[in-house]
C-alpha cells in the first residue's frame, strides 16, 4: 500500500503529485505531505496556495488544526457520522429522488449538476460548512444493496420454514 498525494489545477489536470510510504497511518503523513507542498508550492501556484481535498482517513483533530495552522482552505468527508442529526434533509431528499416529479427540489438543496442527478444543501457553522449531497446513482445503489439483503433475508426464512416443517429442530 501507499499514499498518493496529488495536485490539480483548475481544470482538474495534475501538476503534481508524490508517492508516500504505505507503512506510515494515512493521518501520520499529512505533516510531510504538506512540509514537501510547501516547498514545492512557488514553483506550481506562485503563492496561492491549493485546496486541500481529503478523506476520513486524514481527518483528525490534530491534522485539521495543523491546516488550520498553516493557512490552508481545505474541504474533507468528515470521521463524525451525521445521518441522525440531518434524517430529515436525507428522508426529503430521498423521498424526492424516489418520485417521478421532479419539479419541487426540497427546501434549501440545490442542482449541482444541469441534470438535478446530483444535489447539494450548505448548512454553514461558525468555523465550518457541512454539505449534503444526494446523487440519483447513489440512491440507486443503495436501494440494490437493501433489496439484496432483504432478498437473502427471505431465502433464508424460506429454508429455516422448510427445515422446521421436516421437522428438524434448531
Amino acid at each position: 500500500m501507499v499514499a498518493l498525494a496529488i495536485m490539480v489545477d483548475e481544470h482538474g489536470f495534475p501538476v503534481f503529485s508524490q508517492i508516500y510510504p504505505g507503512n506510515k497511518s494515512e493521518p501520520q503523513t499529512l505533516p510531510e505531505v504538506l512540509d514537501r507542498l510547501e516547498v514545492d508550492i512557488k514553483a506550481y501556484t506562485g503563492n496561492q496556495k491549493p485546496v486541500l481535498v481529503m478523506d476520513r482517513g486524514i481527518a483528525t483533530v490534530a491534522n485539521i488544526e495543523s491546516i488550520r495552522q498553516r493557512q490552508y482552505d481545505y474541504t474533507l468527508v468528515g470521521r463524525k457520522k451525521n445521518e441522525k442529526k440531518y434524517k430529515d434533509d436525507f428522508t426529503a431528499i430521498k423521498r424526492y429522488m424516489d418520485s417521478e416529479d421532479k419539479t419541487k427540489i426540497p427546501d434549501d438543496w440545490e442542482k449541482a449538476d444541469k441534470l438535478g442527478n446530483v444535489l447539494v444543501k450548505k448548512i454553514s457553522g461558525q468555523e465550518t460548512c457541512n454539505l449534503l449531497v444526494a446523487s440519483a446513482g447513489r440512491c440507486m445503489k443503495e436501494h440494490s444493496i437493501d433489496s439484496l439483503k432483504e432478498q437473502r433475508f427471505l431465502e433464508d426464512i424460506g429454508r429455516l420454514r422448510t427445515s422446521f416443517n421436516k421437522g428438524n429442530q434448531l
